[in-house]
């Protein structure tokens, strides 16, 4: 999670720190904090930590954390949180570090317990380490849905229904609810609020649920145990992000659950087996038919981000993100399965607009092309896993493959994998190579220029830099040397594929990481 100027300034209120100048950044989110010296890019992302004295006054737009006050020109064109020249630089900047150390295991708490379906009880246990005060959750029926520290003024509100193993709210209190004015002035609110004390005898901070525009429950914190600090804020709107995904996992599992579609595609990957009827009860529960346009892609995530984040919380977000999609994860990767004719994305749109949830999430896609009969599915699977694996050798900083893109270096990796390029390529290829060698000419490289140019005798002439004679005479060369027909046009293809194999295991092939 980003951590904002506000919360550093809450959490280290011993060093008595204020948030001066451009007030654009104070609430803005960062990714770490590092030190600051002169000359250096600055990132927007990140915060700058110095003694006041050493920033440059034309650095501009940033959130910085100052030692002492710094000049005015920085005050004026950046947001800076100035501590206490009293306290030692090393001791304060650790202070800081110490900040994001704290949040990212919070975070990363927060996200395993996702990951592993624990219950929103455990959730808000590990909420409340930050918050310190008594929190609650209930749903739009007024069922309590979770609650740790719960204070007494609560204890005489809810009643537990021993049916159902929950405590909700009684009638006649949503009634009261339903003509108190401060009351029905929450039910519109978007993010983080203050419930004024008029009606408990305390504040409580909230945040509602929405999902797809539709009210689902509520987050309060009340303000009991200690008092509620700005960046608390900040905090309940991340938690709440972190709640309503996992309000949403629950909803997909149990849609999942009726419509399995996700389990008839794996067993199809597994064993190939079909039932046509199977697949036409799943289709119809989407709107689908088996001859639509599909594509496929197979989403690979960082290893160590595993760790903290939830597949199936992924798999979620694809699925709001694109429309008439199927996301499941096979035990490797995130398999998506996109309809293509109802979705109307062709795979080129498709791979713009994933490209940020890419980079953002560390995830790398292999992307089939499109097909019309979904029997065919776990052929073009395995298409999207084999592109995935070639770009990977290829370029490695990419973040999507498109299988049409690298068609021909599958097939040159695929026939290398087998066996060593000399055994693959012409004779011919060889004998040119030798010649050249020992006579220190350029056989090889001009009959390549030459297919290359279509044989094309000018076009030759003016890539190699040599006269027109010289090249037919090289051709005639070549032709004497080897005994090829030239006029044939699978000795041209064959010679053309030995070359590429030849430059694809120069330029590209290495061994593949995993």
């Amino acid at each position: 999670m980003k951590i904002s100027l506000v919360l550093i300034q809450d959490e280290l209120t011993v060093y008595e720190g204020q948030i001066l100048g451009n007030s654009a950044n104070r609430k803005k989110g960062f990714y770490q904090a590092v030190g600051y010296h002169t000359g250096m890019v600055v990132d927007s992302d990140c915060l700058y930590l110095a003694q006041g004295a050493d920033f440059d006054r034309e650095i501009r737009g940033c959130g910085l954390i100052s030692r002492g006050m710094p000049g005015a020109e920085v005050l004026a064109r950046n947001t800076v949180l100035v501590f206490s020249e009293a306290f030692p630089f090393r001791a304060l900047a650790e202070a800081v570090q110490q900040v994001f150390l704290k949040y990212a295991k919070w975070e990363a708490a927060l996200r395993q317990a996702v990951q592993n379906n624990a219950s929103f009880y455990k959730l808000f246990e590990i909420a409340e380490r930050v918050f310190e005060n008594s929190m609650f959750m209930h749903d739009r029926n007024f069922i309590e849905l979770a609650c740790v520290n719960r204070c007494p003024e609560e204890e005489e509100l809810w009643e537990y229904d021993e049916r159902r193993g929950k405590y909700y709210l009684p009638l006649e209190i949503v009634n009261n609810f339903k003509i108190n004015p401060d009351y029905l002035e929450t039910m519109t609110t978007k993010g983080p609020e203050i419930f004024p004390d008029t009606t408990f005898n305390y504040r409580i901070l909230y945040e509602n649920l929405w999902h797809n525009g539709q009210y689902w429950g509520r987050i309060c914190i009340n303000e009991i145990n200690r008092a509620l600090r700005p960046s608390d804020f900040e905090l309940l709107d991340y938690f709440s992000d972190i709640v309503t995904d996992a309000l949403h996992a629950i909803e997909m599992t149990e849609y999942k659950q009726a419509y399995s579609l996700p389990r008839f595609l794996k067993g199809l990957i597994e064993t190939g087996q079909i039932d046509q009827m199977t697949m036409d009860t799943q289709l119809m529960q989407y709107g689908w038919t088996y001859m639509d346009t599909y594509f496929c892609a197979c989403l690979f995530t960082n290893e160590e981000d595993t760790h903290i984040n939830s597949i199936q919380y992924q798999c979620n977000r694809l699925m709001d993100q694109f429309s008439h999609t199927c996301v499941f994860y096979d035990g490797r990767c995130m398999v998506m399965l996109v309809n293509s004719t109802l979705s109307e994305m062709d795979i080129s749109t498709f791979q713009n607009h994933i490209a940020v949830t890419l980079r953002e999430g560390l995830i790398k896609a292999g992307i089939s092309t499109a097909f019309t009969d979904l029997r065919k599915f776990p052929e073009y699977y395995r298409q999207a896993i084999a592109v995935f694996r070639v770009g990977q050798r290829r370029q490695e900083m990419f973040w999507s493959y498109r299988f049409d893109e690298y068609r021909l270096a599958y097939i040159l990796q695929t026939a290398m994998a087998d066996l060593p390029v000399g055994l693959l390529c012409n004779t011919a290829i060889t004998v040119l190579r030798d010649y050249d060698k020992t006579h220190t000419s350029e056989l090889k490289r001009t009959l390549k220029s030459y297919l290359g140019n279509e044989r094309n005798i000018v076009r030759t002439a003016e890539e190699l830099d040599i006269h027109r004679s010289t090249l037919l005479y090289r051709i005639q060369r070549i032709k004497t040397l080897t005994g090829l027909d030239l006029d044939l046009p699978e000795t041209r293809f064959d010679l053309l594929l030995s070359y590429f194999l030849e430059e694809e295991r120069i330029r590209y092939f290495k061994p593949m990481k995993g």
